[in-house]
């Protein structure tokens, strides 16, 4: 390594000339410039942001009379949860291995065809414009190489979606094939799941970057995100008011009537409309098909398959994963099995909560947001330690937590304080260690059979027992009860102060008590 930046810090000074009278060239500037080019790799939907990731570290590796680092092959374009992520995941696909590791064996075999290019792009310096001009060679090369172990991986990804792709597929086919490193799959497969995941921008991992893949721990070291939370479809409303300035703020059957002419004077945005709707449905089949366990629970939430992918792309010998998390995926049911799996096979979790008032977290993000800044070190069979701090609503009160010790709680424990491992949000951090001592009793809900146990009922119905409830008021009437819906409570919080209706006591008692008796002799009655 000093041979090189010597010969860096040569190529420079040389190309400077003798009259340069900047400042002297310093180890840390030429070793930011390497550490960008060999260690730094990322993924973006988005054209312009993936330029702009390139500009930014062209800027904070700037080094005078060097040339700009070739950076193709570490920021790439693609989408992160359509296509492969792992061998092991393409190996489940093909599942014509008891062990589950056929592909995670022939796969890196095939995969070792870019090794040669890839290990002499690892080896150029960069230090003048015709190595740079040799690393784009080489990147291409590699990727010509391994270019029908891509298409392979396709047909893989699209088998979750097309059943005549996925019988293909099945049979043991695919794992003869590949022990015998042939061709794996006709060109008109590879048309049709092309097809299939149409306009989805498919990314494989081991693909996009072997060199990570092909190393000895097979994963990404360090994982830094701040995924979309997003649903994966396209809403009619948004999209329409995006082409009329305005729209959102009229009555709702004004909107109708804009929305309506805007059909009629814009078939193209129309037909833009209905691609943009078909691409999002392909994209919730391929997340609720693919090894993203939760996606069918709830809504499509995208955080929820980017959870997943972080976890699998992080190496299982010490990878570590920093992300920015809606509340809900640390506590909704369609997470609960992500962070069951986190709390019970990583060494480390650390999570920090803010209350993003005012925006002074991320302005850009709905200021009534709850959001977690969640830390994961894998490492380790078994769970190990839950750090826990917050809610900061601040700047200065995040400042001065971030100096104190964390509540720190067993992970087999927090686990076990619901049935879906939700983490509680707290009202302040000196409130920890009391419910921290108040879980160690049993659950209100534990049905052990020897002693009483709460359960939730829903006593009303939006809309066969509306005549029981004023909808009307405002406030609630003297003597009248509120009568709560889904956000009216959770699983940490008993009166959040949002109410569906109020109810009069007098006229709703009799009516309760007679549906408890109807329903008394239902197995299922909680009665």
């Amino acid at each position: 390594m000093t041979d090189e930046l010597e010969r860096l810090r040569s190529s420079a000074l040389e190309a400077l000339g003798k009259d340069w009278l900047g400042d002297p060239i310093e180890d840390t500037q030429l070793l930011r410039r390497q550490i960008a080019r060999r260690c730094i790799f990322g993924v973006d939907l988005n054209p312009l942001a993936v330029e702009l990731a390139r500009l930014s570290i062209w800027i904070h590796t700037f080094v005078p009379g060097l040339p700009l680092s070739f950076l193709d092959a570490n920021l790439v374009i693609g989408n992160s949860l359509v296509g492969i992520a792992t061998f092991e995941e393409a190996s489940e696909l093909i599942g014509a291995n008891a062990d589950g590791d056929l592909f995670a064996f022939a796969g890196a075999e095939r995969l070792h065809q870019a090794r040669g290019p890839i290990e002499r792009l690892a080896r150029l310096a960069e230090a003048t414009a015709a190595e740079v001009k040799e690393a784009k060679k080489l990147f291409e090369q590699a990727g010509e190489s391994i270019r029908g172990e891509a298409n392979l991986l396709t047909v893989l990804a699209a088998s979750r979606i097309d059943d005549d792709i996925s019988k293909a597929v099945a049979g043991g086919q695919v794992a003869t094939k590949l022990a015998e490193q042939g061709d794996v799959f006709s060109d008109a497969l590879v048309r049709r799941a092309e097809k299939a995941l149409g306009g989805l921008q498919v990314l494989h991992f081991p693909i996009a970057f072997p060199q990570v893949f092909l190393g000895r721990r097979g994963g990404f070291d360090v994982i830094i995100g701040n995924p979309p939370w997003e649903e994966a479809t396209v809403e009619e409303d948004a999209f329409w008011a995006r082409h009329s300035p305005g729209m959102r703020s009229l009555p709702q059957r004004e909107q109708e009537t804009e929305k309506a002419k805007l059909r009629r004077q814009r078939p193209d945005l129309v037909a833009e409309y209905d691609d943009a709707v078909a691409r999002a449905e392909r994209l919730r089949r391929v997340l609720v098909s693919g090894p993203f366990p939760g996606m069918g629970t709830g809504d499509p939430d995208v955080y929820k398959a980017f959870c997943w992918r972080f976890w699998n792309l992080a190496s299982a010998e010490g990878g570590r994963i920093g992300v920015v998390l809606p509340r809900s995926a640390l506590s909704a049911k369609g997470s609960a099995e992500f962070r069951l799996r986190a709390l019970l096979t990583a060494k480390h979790v650390d999570v920090t909560i803010l209350l993003n008032t005012g925006g002074w977290a991320f302005d850009e993000a709905e200021h009534r947001y709850t959001i977690g800044l969640v830390t994961v070190a894998r490492d380790a069979e078994v769970g190990g330690q839950v750090a826990l701090r917050g809610p900061y609503a601040s700047l200065p009160a995040y400042r001065a937590g971030a100096v104190r010790e964390p509540l720190v709680v067993p992970a087999k424990d927090l686990s076990s304080w619901n049935d879906t491992a939700s983490l509680p949000l707290l009202p302040s951090e000196r409130s920890g260690e009391v419910f921290a001592k108040l879980r160690r009793a049993p659950r209100l809900d534990l049905d052990d059979g020897t002693s009483w146990r709460a359960r939730p009922q829903a006593e009303l119905h939006a809309t066969n027992d509306k005549g029981l409830m004023d909808l009307k008021s405002k406030e609630c009437p003297d003597g009248y009860w509120p009568v709560f819906k889904g956000e009216s409570f959770d699983i940490w919080t008993n009166d959040t102060g949002k109410y569906y209706a109020w109810a009069d006591p007098a006229k709703v008692l009799s009516a309760l008590y007679e549906k408890r008796l109807r329903s008394a002799g239902k197995g299922g009655s909680a009665f």
